[in-house]
Formats: C-alpha cells, structure tokens, sequence
C-alpha cells in the first residue's frame, strides 16, 4: 500500500504580526504606533511525499477445553519512512549536526547554508534518502485473549488480554521542512525594530522575499528549522485488560474491569538554540542592546541565542532549532464498573462508572507550528514536564481534559403501554420517553505566566508559574462570595527571571460537570405505508451551568476567575411525516 501526499501552502506568505503591547503596555497603542513584537514570515511552499506499507498477520483461536478459549496472533508491520519528492536540489528535508556547526562543515547541495545544517546528497546528512531516518523491519506485534467460564454456567465470564500496536509515522510530519529556508524561508523576528511601517529594517540581507530556489538560496537571519535523529523510532503502545462480567436473572448484565495502557516512543521537542540567560546589565552593543540596561531582555532573544554565542557571524542564521525527541511515554490505568438491562419490559437501561489516572510526558504531534518553539519541552529534563495529561481547550461537555478521575455516564429508555382504556390508549400509549446522564470530575489543566519569564525564548506565552501558598484554590464558584476566584491569585507568582518554575502541567483541575438530556417521541400510524412521527428532545434539561475552566494566565485581569460555561438549556422540535 502506498500514500502520496502532494500540498501547496501560502500559510505565511502573508506576514503574521503578532501584537502584545510589550512596548507601552497596552497592544492598541502598539498597534496604533507600529511597534511589533514577533513577525513570522515565509514563501508559499509545495511538498510531495511519498511513503509504502506494509502489513502481514497471523492469528488462531484454541478451545482449550470446555469453557476456556485463547486467541492469539502475532503482527508484522515494518516501518518505511515517508520520502519527500525531489522539487527543488534535493528532497525537502535537512538535518543540524552539532559537531559540523562547530568545526564549520557547509553543505555543497545550498553553498550558502550556515555550517552545520545538511541536505540530502551532503554527506553529514546520512544515508537515508529524502526521509533521513532508518527504515524499522523489527515491527513485530504480538497479542493474546483469554476468555473462561469457570462455572461452565454460561452466566460467569472472565476475561484478559494484552496487545502492542504499533503506530506509522504520519506524512503530515514530515511536511513542516518545507516551511524551514530555503524552500519556504521562514523566519521568525522578535521586537521587529522598523515595526509596522518596514519590518526587515536593519537585517543584514533586507527583505529576504521573494527569492528564488536554487543552490545559491541566501538563508535569511533566524530561520526556523527542525530536525530529527536518524534511528527516530515510532510510536507503539501495550494495551491490557482484565474483566469479570456476570449475568444476573434474564436481563441483567454487570462487569468490572481494569484497563491499562502504555504509549511508547512520544514524540516531543527540544530546543537545541535556546537563548542563554545573562543575568545583571550590560553596555550598549552587547547581545543587541543599543543603550545600557539588562543584558537579558524578551527584545534580545535572537542575539543570545546558544548558536549565536558560539558563532556570532554564522550563528545567526539559526532561530529556533527544534529537534525531534522519541522518549516520551504516557501511561493510563482504569477501573470500570458497568451495568446493562437488555431490553424487557418496555424498557433498557444502561450504567457505567470509570476510576482513571493518565500520566504523560509533553506531546508535540505536530512540529514547527506557529512560529516555532512551540509544544517544546520548557523544563532542561523531560521529566519536569511530565504531569496529568491534559488536552488544550477542554469542553465542558465532552469531558476535554484527559485525565478525568471520575467519569460516570446512565442511559435509559422506557416504552409506554397500550392501555385498554381507547381514551387513555389515545393519549399516553406507546410514547417513548429517554433520558441520558453525564457526570465527570474536573479536568486538570497548566496556570502559565504568559511571558517569557526564563528568558530562552522556549514556549515564551506558556511557561509555567510559581505555586508559592499550599492551596491554590479560593471560592471556586462565581456567586460564592466577594472574592470569586476558582484560583487563589495569591497562591502563585512569576519565577525570578532566568529560572524555572516549580509546577507542573496538570497540577491544578477545573469543575465538574453534571449534565442530563431527555427526549420523548411516539409514532402515530395512519395507514398501512404512512406514519407521523412526534419528537420533542431538551439538552441540558436542568439549565445547570456547568462551568469552564478559570483562566489560567497570569498575565491576564481575569485570572483565576470562571469567565464562561456550557450551553445553556437548548429544547427542539421535530414532526416527521413518511410515506
């Protein structure tokens, strides 16, 4: 089986400007003055990938004896790494090597490359064609399930089984080159100093668009590049369970089980550029400083970056270099109770109830996004940033953040009877009312200070506070008193410049929700092959509010504060009429 992925992006043609108010203080006097403090740029870019696969399996089901089966199989999927299309000298993809920057290796694919950085045909680039990472033939997946009926009853059930699947290496990707110089050129700018009015006032090489690709491409200043090791490994993840389940009367069913799972093989990044944090002040003309002040500002990260000490003249040409990284893990482990009555009577009902922890290191599933440095590994180990998995953006009403410790969900639907009585069989027969219930604890969730408080230019907007008070939390709910912060301001603080914070993410949870929907529908015959239906369908039928997280941005007036909930009440009606 074979993929091809063929794109075409203009996604910073247009500049991105970003605009904070880092210069007076409030972003619409910034905006209104032209001071800029980030420009992201790049040409369009065009990418063509191609990647195979490959899969074989076996499986075989043994009857042990009466009331015991096994199943097992074993999995064969050898990775092949997806490999860009020649558009250009070479496919689009590089790799930074650490050693060559330092001795001053060029590539000879694009002569004016900064040492260091390599293409395909470079020697120091590997030998692995346009992907540079090894081909994986050792993708073996076994898996076995085990079912017993230790009564031989057929009313008592136990089963258990363990699995490794592995996961492919998506194109998407490998795709984000393209964006890097030469071919898309992007570059990131920090404190642009010509502002609105001429952006590229004052670089060494102007405005670096457009140009044209070929091996003599200049590589504008901060580029933006990622790159990744050559035995790069792919995800796979070990799946385990173990449950009873027991039949109860005729229509009864209930089970308990434990679920677990591993994900190996995460991909995170690092940041082999960051800025290097100089403390006290400096003189004009050091690390960019044009007047006397601190040696360590957001306006200089570019001019302290690791590259550009070693290097003043060619390291320049680096930004942010993101390097790929294998070694994250997450791990999850749940107890779940459940409850089924089959339909009897008129009516069904299900139950479950989930007892979960997630743990995992920091996911970045999509490199170079934004204006790089972002889903980047902030602490200096990967372990600072492990913590309770969270999901960005969590919805009050499909439980977004991942590590939910409590989670219940109830589900029923009844059928009415045919009444005797011809005028109460007109008036409340065969209706069918339903109802569902979800209830979950909060989800966990990161407080950031929103500046770039280490001063390394790594995930500036999202660096981790400070907890300085053992309790975090205040009034938790807006109506609950004068002061009416989910968060306790006073708990947390911004770390001392140049240092890392003490938190971790998911050290604090939002609010649980408790959300109930109901309907009610009956089917009125009319002749043989004609019907009208009724339907009458309520979310969130209590009007409860059901709160989002607080705002977690130190930055922000509002922080610690419950700004929005959920969807209100919402009611709907429906006539269906078939023939």
């Amino acid at each position: 089986m074979g993929f091809q992925q063929v794109s075409h992006g203009t996604t910073y043609a247009p500049p991105l400007f970003t605009i904070t108010g880092s210069a007076t203080g409030l972003a619409l006097a910034d905006f209104m003055t032209g001071q800029v403090a980030s420009l992201t740029q790049g040409a369009p870019t065009h990418t063509k990938l191609e990647q195979y696969y490959l899969g074989l399996y076996a499986q075989d089901s043994w009857k042990v004896r009466p009331g015991l089966t096994v199943s097992y199989g074993l999995r064969w999927e050898p990775f092949f790494p997806a490999q860009q299309g020649v558009l250009g000298p070479s496919g689009e993809n590089e790799h930074f090597d650490m050693n060559g920057f330092l001795q001053g290796i060029r590539s000879k694919v694009f002569v004016k490359a900064p040492p260091g950085l390599y293409f395909p045909g470079d020697a120091l680039y590997g030998p692995n064609g346009s992907s540079g990472i090894n081909k994986s033939w050792n993708h073996f997946a076994p898996r076995v399930g085990i079912v017993w009926d230790p009564t031989k009853s057929d009313r008592t059930v136990i089963r258990a089984g363990y699995g490794i699947f592995f996961e492919q290496i998506p194109t998407l990707e490998f795709s984000v080159t393209s964006q890097s110089p030469p071919w898309g050129g992007k570059v990131n700018l920090l404190s642009v100093p010509g502002g609105l009015a001429n952006p590229y006032a004052g670089q060494p090489d102007g405005n670096p668009f457009p140009f044209v690709l070929d091996s003599n491409t200049p590589f504008p200043p901060y580029g933006t590049f990622d790159t990744f090791k050559e035995n790069t490994q792919t995800p796979y993840v070990q799946q385990w369970n173990f449950g009873i389940q027991r039949q109860i009367g005729n229509d009864w069913l209930v089970s308990v089980s434990y679920i677990g799972n591993e994900v190996t093989h995460l991909y995170g990044m690092r940041e082999l550029n960051p800025a290097i944090f100089v403390p006290g002040n400096c003189s004009a003309g050091q690390y960019g400083l044009t007047a006397p002040g601190l040696c360590s500002t957001t306006a200089n990260t570019n001019e302290r970056r690791l590259l550009t000490q070693l290097n003043p003249t060619e390291g320049t040409k680096y930004g942010f270099v993101d390097a790929w990284d294998d070694g994250g893990t997450r791990t999850y482990h749940g107890l779940l109770l459940d409850t089924q009555k089959r339909i009897s009577r008129g009516f069904t009902f299900t139950a479950n109830y989930a007892w979960s922890h997630c743990i995992s290191d920091l996911i970045n599933s999509f490199p170079q996004t934004g204006a790089g440095g972002s889903g980047l590994y902030f602490a200096p180990a990967r372990k600072g940033d492990r913590g309770n998995c969270t999901v960005s953006g969590s919805d009050v009403n499909n439980g977004g953040g991942t590590d939910r410790r409590h989670i219940a969900n109830m589900s029923g639907i009844a059928t009415m009877p045919t009444f005797s009585n011809r005028t109460l069989r007109m008036i409340a027969s065969d209706w069918r009312p339903s109802a569902t219930v979800s209830m979950y604890s909060g989800g966990p969730f990161v407080v950031v200070t929103g500046t770039d408080d280490a001063r390394n230019g790594i995930n500036a907007v999202t660096q981790y506070a400070n907890q300085v008070l053992p309790n975090v939390y205040g009034n938790r709910l807006p109506g609950s008193g004068v002061d009416t912060h989910w968060l306790n301001p006073a708990a947390f603080a911004k770390p001392a410049p140049g240092t890392q914070a003490n938190m971790a993410p998911g050290s604090v949870r939002g609010p649980g929700a408790l959300i109930i929907n109901a309907g009610l529908s009956r089917l009125f015959p009319i002749k043989e092959r004609q019907s009208l239906e009724l339907r009458a369908e309520a979310q969130n039928v209590l009007n409860r509010a059901n709160f989002s997280d607080p705002t977690a941005n130190l930055s922000s007036n509002t922080f610690g504060q419950i700004i929005s909930t959920g969807p209100a009440r919402i009611m709907q009606f429906a006539l269906k009429y078939s023939f």
